[in-house]
């Protein structure tokens, strides 16, 4: 019933919006496949891809931003299985250099009461895209680009 509900949800939505939940779902997938079978050092050349000379402004990169921060949750919830950080950031990355945002996945590691954890999340500048909950804690191990 659940994704009955999901579906007409997702019908109802404007067909600019129905697009990009698509384009977050496939990019998600992808990003997951990605992690399984392609050894990070190869990945890392994904990440550091130049973007080119694309200027938008301010107003227009906060919407997109949004917009793509929303699809790639709403689109990680509906998926089978759990859709962790790293593949929400390269979708996150992937969807906003294609629009011409020049976003930064960043590769962090923090001690906690359970032992080392890791976390991976995008920003753009110094502006959020998504995973950035909490990222304080975290310290900077690697960025991309870099």
């Amino acid at each position: 019933m659940a994704a009955f509900r999901s579906l007409r949800g997702f019908l109802r939505e404007s067909p600019a919006l129905r697009r990009l939940l698509a384009e977050a779902t496939f990019a998600l997938l992808a990003a997951r496949l990605l992690l399984r079978l392609v050894p990070f050092k190869n990945l890392t050349v994904l990440m550091n891809y130049p973007l080119g000379d694309v200027r938008l402004a301010e107003s227009e990169r906060g919407l997109i931003r949004g917009n793509i921060a929303r699809s790639i949750n709403r689109a990680a919830a509906h998926l089978p299985g759990e859709t962790v950080c790293f593949p929400r950031a390269l979708a996150a990355q992937f969807m906003c250099r294609r629009r011409g945002i020049d976003a930064t996945i960043f590769y962090g590691a923090a001690v906690d009461g359970k032992g080392l954890a890791a976390h991976v999340w995008v920003q753009d500048g110094c502006m959020d895209v998504v995973g950035c909950e909490d990222v304080g804690r975290f310290q900077v191990l690697a960025r991309f680009p870099a």
